[in-house]
């Protein structure tokens, strides 16, 4: 689907609108003089249907028109884009207003609000057009990737501008510019139907079968492996099993090795798993230091029950001495005097103890040293007793301390326990892949199943995109537009039109194949000529698109066309009243062309019956009734009572 321009809308600052319509289908001519604004009407669409740059005329455009639209008209809609000029000395814009409706009337300026962008208006427009599913073709010693084609490459072929109309170099719009020739040889097949959104289809589905075919090949190829490798590949698990203590060193037969080492991925850490000990070691530290309390508590006794003793032995030498001197009292008789000293009977000046009294005391000590020595043995028993209590805690102490050693050794082998199952558990570990992996064994019948699927989906597609012989196509659609170019050759009176033409591709040029040679057009000679390559070619182009509904807007803007026969002001002039006089002398050569021009243009959109729009800007006017019925408006010229792109009375 495709579509044409139905108006040209400029807003100036204050509101006021200046709308340029446009019949569709048929042919368009704005003529006026230089400096009336005709040029700027490829960039303004340009600008509109998507580009940020901003490449329209400053002066007048920029201080003037703060909004720039198209309405755009397709079998069953209409599609108003407006956008706002760039700010300033800004030299793009992106930001748009977009609106779509069966009938759209042309807002007012305060009814334009940004609710779109640039990249919008591309996909749009490129929805609108029919541009499906599709990729460029690359050549794969190309570095520049692939890329898909959108509205915006249609471009090429919609605007010939002033500059390029009579080029000898260039062909198409922007060609100039770096990459662009790329892009166009790129997308151009796609545009003439020699790559096919079928095809590109198919290439997707071609790429995801392949991916495929790879996964499923290398899951086989990894089941064969581990078919291979399995044998090998498990005993070197079980040594290593082995060597970590999981099972004991032994010979095991080959046919049992995966049973064993399935029954050794079933070992669990968790029945090793360390004892509590630190309550044991707590409680054990415990009881020893209340038995070492214990002990220090009867060893006091103990100590003084021994000092006590001791004194009392001391005490009983001491009463025993002086008893055995007391005992020499019976070498005396009672009868002796006091006051006589009993072994010389010498009178005493001081009076001795009597016998009796010595010997009372005596009595006494004998009682005092009786009472010591019956309680010595009793002291002697107890002090047995607790030295035998003593001996049973020391004994209780060395027991538990035993027991407190051998938790604290308990710990470290748990410790070391502990490091052995992270080593057993790594190895367990291994097993469990390399169990899981073997599993794929069983899958291997079903992989090869799916791998010859695989591989026929392949084949079936490959054979579908064998059916698009590009090559033959390409030669088929480039010999039908060789035939079109010939028939609008003939048309404008080309200088090589007896001769064959063909579009080259490869190189973006036109060549006539004369009988000694092929004539490129940059070797053709003459503006005429050139311009006569430019038309047969685009001309060809848009009339083949059309044929083959291929998705590229149905309008062209030329500017200028008649400009190689009066390219100077002056020529200009000379021929200027002859075009607006219908009685002028036909014979002149140049005028006469122009006019065969014109009437081809004529021909040519009647023949596509409305499905192609032209719109020439143009400095030639003539009196011709075909020619004035295809006239946009009067002829626009520079004074007051001449109308231009830019209103007058914006100006001021």
């Amino acid at each position: 689907m495709s579509f044409q321009i139905k108006k040209i809308v400029l807003y100036n600052h204050k509101g006021s609108k200046r709308e340029l319509e446009f019949d569709l289908g048929k042919v368009n001519i704005i003529t006026g003089q230089s400096g009336t604004g005709k040029s700027a009407i490829i960039d303004i669409v340009d600008y509109c249907l998507g580009r940020s740059t901003f490449n329209i005329f400053e002066g007048v455009n920029r201080g003037i028109v703060s909004w720039y639209s198209v309405l755009l008209q397709n079998s069953n809609e209409q599609i108003f884009i407006a956008k706002p000029a760039p700010k300033l000395s800004r030299t793009s814009q992106s930001k748009a207003y977009l609106y779509r409706s069966s009938n759209i009337e042309i807002p007012e300026l305060d009814q334009l609000e940004i609710n779109a962008n640039d990249e919008t208006i591309v996909d749009l427009l490129s929805n609108i057009c029919g541009i499906g599913l599709n990729q460029s073709d690359n050549n794969e010693n190309r570095s520049t990737q692939s890329y898909k084609v959108n509205f915006k490459h249609t471009k090429f072929y919609l605007f010939q501008n002033q500059s390029l109309i009579g080029s000898r170099d260039l062909l198409f719009w922007r060609q100039n510019e770096d990459h662009m020739p790329q892009t166009i040889k790129d997308t151009i097949l796609y545009f003439l139907g020699v790559i096919k959104e079928e095809k590109y289809e198919l290439n997707i589905r071609l790429k995801k079968a392949k991916r495929e075919l790879s996964i499923k090949k290398r899951k086989l190829r990894e089941a064969e492996a581990i078919i291979s490798d399995k044998l090998s590949q498990g005993k070197r698990l079980l040594f290593e099993a082995q060597n970590v203590g999981l099972i004991d060193e032994q010979k095991i037969p080959n046919d049992q090795v995966l049973d064993k080492l399935m029954v050794i991925s079933h070992w669990d850490p968790n029945k090793y798993l360390e004892p509590n000990f630190s309550h044991n070691e707590t409680q054990l530290r415990n009881e020893i230091d209340e038995l070492r309390d214990e002990y220090s508590k009867i060893n006091r006794e103990v100590r003084s029950l021994q000092v006590f003793i001791n004194s009392a032995e001391d005490y009983q030498k001491s009463v025993n001495k002086q008893k055995s001197r007391l005992s020499t009292i019976e070498l005396f008789d009672e009868k002796d005097s006091e006051e006589h000293c009993p072994l010389c009977n010498s009178k005493l000046e001081k009076e001795i103890p009597t016998v009796e009294e010595i010997s009372k005391s005596l009595s006494n000590l004998n009682d005092s040293l009786n009472s010591v020595t019956r309680n010595d043995p009793k002291l002697k028993k107890q002090i047995n007793h607790l030295k035998h209590e003593l001996n049973l805690i020391e004994e209780k102490i060395k027991a538990k301390e035993n027991k407190l050693h051998s938790v604290i050794s308990s710990k470290e082998e748990t410790k070391k326990l502990r490091d052995q199952n992270s080593i057993k558990a790594k190895t367990v570990g291994r097993i469990s892949l390399y169990l899981e992996n073997v599993d794929l064994v069983d899958d291997k019948a079903e992989l090869e199943k799916e791998v010859t699927r695989a591989e026929l989906k392949v084949e079936r597609i490959e054979s579908k995109l064998e059916d698009f012989d590009e090559e033959q196509l390409l030669n088929s659609i480039q010999n039908r537009l060789s035939t079109f170019m010939d028939s609008l050759a003939n048309k404008f009176e080309h200088e090589f039109q007896e001769f064959p033409f063909r579009f080259d591709i490869k190189n973006l040029t036109v060549f006539a194949d004369t009988e000694e040679r092929a004539v490129p057009m940059k070797r053709m000679g003459s503006g005429r000529n050139w311009l006569g390559c430019h038309l047969i070619t685009l001309l060809s182009l848009h009339k083949l698109f059309i044929e083959k509904n291929r998705p590229v807007p149905g309008f062209i803007i030329m500017d200028q066309p008649s400009q190689p026969f009066f390219p100077s002001k002056d020529e200009y002039k000379k021929f200027e009243k002859k075009f607006e006089n219908s009685d002028s002398d036909l014979e002149d050569s140049d005028l006469q062309i122009v006019r065969d021009m014109f009437q081809v243009f004529f021909e040519y959109s009647e023949n596509l019956k409305e499905q192609f729009q032209i719109i020439v800007l143009e400095h030639a006017n003539y009196h011709d009734d075909q020619f004035k019925h295809a006239l946009v408006e009067e002829k626009w010229g520079i004074n007051e009572n001449k109308s231009s792109l830019i209103p007058k009375a914006w100006l001021d």
